[in-house]
This record gives structure tokens, sequence and C-alpha cells, in this order.
């Protein structure tokens, strides 16, 4: 994974959050902090990591949350 993309469902809903990786029962964190942008899609880029699960933790909002989709990916670079 180095990769995850959250679709918001209203512009800057989210305004901070935490994405952790799961790898051996471990989770480690790849990002935290602002939305990169005020747009409904947040792309998210960090090194690559090996995992069996995704978690995304909204630390911030303006509003109701809703997560339309939440892509995780192991980009080719």
């Amino acid at each position: 994974v180095n990769a995850v993309v959250i679709t918001d469902h209203h512009d800057n809903a989210i305004t901070s959050y935490r994405i952790e990786c799961r790898n051996n029962g471990k989770w480690v964190k790849v990002y935290e902090g602002s939305a990169p942008t005020e747009r409904r899609v947040k792309i998210n880029r960090f090194e690559p990591v090996l995992a069996d699960a995704v978690k995304l933790t909204v630390t911030d909002a303006n509003g109701k949350v809703q997560i339309c989709e939440l892509g995780v990916y192991n980009e080719k670079r």
C-alpha cells in the first residue's frame, strides 16, 4: 500500500484525519494531519507498507461526515 484516496460526500467536511495500516497485528501511522485539499477527493501518498487492513480516523470535521469511497492502492511510480 502506498496511497489512500478518500472521497467525502461534501466539500471540506473532513478537515483532519489519521490513516493507519495494519501489518502482523500492529497498526502503523502513515498519515496524520489536515486534509490536503478542501475538495471532496483527498489523495494521500506515502512510502510503501505491507498491510492487511487500513484504518481511517477522522479527527476533525465540519458537520456530519459521510465517506462515499475509501480507495487503497499500490501505485506504480
